[in-house]
């Protein structure tokens, strides 16, 4: 046995190694490197295997062994972090759809044609004569003196002639009914005058047809 070991337990086997001591008794497996370093370190060992129970030793290997996998483990995690972001792009999307428009049809109006019925026009009623108002007493026009001999008929046949040429208020009246006048005649009037200035404005027009034409008052 040559010195060279550094004493205390075999690595392979755990016997037990002398100081300087090169080889294992037990499994022959050579011991590593003597000089001061192994000689301290083998006391160390034996030493401390002196002072712990032997069940302690692989608690405290295994502690060690989950301590240094925790660490790789953080280191690991803290690298992954350290990594590029992923952006995730979940937003809606920016690709509209074209909306397709229908085209509307023109409105079309019914033109409805409205029949114009033509306004018929109805000639004036034809002038009537006139009777002398039984109350009121005025003046009058007159164009003609009939006998009462000659029947009213005569007397109306004129006074229908006067008509035509359309002066105002043309009739026939009794002379023997008014005070004023001759009796026995039958009178063609024209106008109905309450005094004589109103029926000196309308003599001109009836004797420009009837040139004998005269004004008389009639009275009751």
């Amino acid at each position: 046995m040559n010195s060279g070991g550094g004493g205390g337990f075999c690595p392979r086997c755990g016997a037990l190694v002398e100081l300087g001591q090169e080889y294992c008794l037990e499994c022959g497996l050579r011991q590593p490197g003597g000089g001061l370093a192994a000689t301290v370190g083998t006391a160390w060992q034996q030493r401390v295997r002196s002072r712990l129970p032997g069940w302690l030793l692989p608690i405290l290997a295994a502690l060690l062994v989950a301590a240094v996998m925790t660490g790789v483990a953080i280191l690991i995690s803290r690298g992954n972090d350290d990594g590029p972001t992923v952006i995730d792009a979940t937003g809606p999307s920016s690709i509209s759809t074209p909306t397709e428009t229908v085209p509307t049809e023109p409105t079309t109006t019914a033109v409805t044609e409205s029949e114009t019925t033509p306004t018929s026009t109805e000639p004036p009623p034809a002038p009537q004569l006139v009777d002398w108002p039984p109350s009121q007493n005025g003046y009058a026009i007159v164009i003609a003196s009939l006998p009462a001999s000659g029947g009213r008929a005569q007397a109306i046949r004129k006074a229908r002639e006067v008509l035509v040429s359309k002066l105002p208020e043309v009739g026939v009246i009794d002379s023997g009914e008014f005070s004023s006048l001759h009796p026995g005649y039958y009178v063609v009037f024209s106008g109905i005058y309450a005094d004589q200035r109103a029926a000196l404005r309308g003599i001109a027009r009836v004797q420009s047809l009837y040139p004998a034409a005269y004004i008389r008052q009639i009275s009751r």
